[in-house]
């Protein structure tokens, strides 16, 4: 772009030469200064080449400046792109770990759950157990109950039975006292009757023998009882 710049000032300047020399030439100048303007405007435009040369120079130098500061850039990027992916396929497997841990995380969650069912089923059985072995136990006192009022009645049949014991003691001690008068008292006539004279008739004989008879059995009878 400069170099267009300074070619379109170069063109002004040999265009201002032509009407210079146009002029000289009206004029009727002499050839001296005629030669002069020639060899000054051969100095300019011997000046303006070479300052065209070095600015063509200096455009190739920041050209190839440019060249290398882009290809640097474009290294640059490339480098950056790269540390980029790296930095997204760490960020992924992160992201991938990451995943594996909810889902492992996850997993505990539902296990959680499922204990937390467990335990909640179990403290309901419990719960049931415990409602049963209440139940029982209120059953188990309930029968302490009764036995203790079987217990209470058995003591006061116990005690209705001793009592009923030591009567029919008493009882079988006056009955045997009374046996003993009342064999005394038989035996005591049987012998009384005895010493007197033997009736005469065999048949008053033998009566008053079977009736002492009937009276040693029933005795005995009433000694074994």
């Amino acid at each position: 772009m400069a170099a267009d710049k300074t070619s379109e000032k170069l063109r002004i300047q040999e265009a201002e030469n032509q009407r210079l020399r146009e002029k000289v030439l009206e004029s009727n100048t002499s050839r001296k200064y005629e030669f002069s303007i020639k060899q000054i405007q051969e100095v300019q435009i011997v000046e303006l080449k070479s300052t065209i040369a070095d600015m063509q120079k200096a455009e190739k130098a920041r050209e190839q400046e440019a060249s290398r500061d882009y290809r640097a850039k474009v290294d640059d990027m490339n480098t950056l792109q790269n540390a980029h992916a790296l930095e997204a396929e760490q960020h992924l497997d992160t992201v991938r770990e990451n995943a594996q841990e909810i889902y492992g995380l996850k997993l505990e969650v539902t296990m959680i759950d499922f204990y937390k069912q467990a335990a909640a089923s179990e403290k309901k059985y419990a719960k049931t157990l415990k409602d049963a072995l209440q139940d029982q136990t209120d059953h188990v006192a309930t029968q302490k109950d009764a036995v203790k009022k079987l217990e209470a009645e058995i003591l006061a049949k116990d005690q209705k039975i001793k009592e009923c014991m030591e009567v029919e003691a008493r009882l079988s001690e006056e009955l045997q006292k009374e046996k003993k008068a009342a064999m005394s008292d038989v035996l005591y006539h049987l012998n009384d009757y005895q010493g007197e004279d033997l009736p005469t008739d065999m048949n008053t004989y033998l009566l008053l023998s079977y009736i002492r008879y009937l009276f040693c059995c029933f005795f005995a009878y009433l000694d074994k009882s």
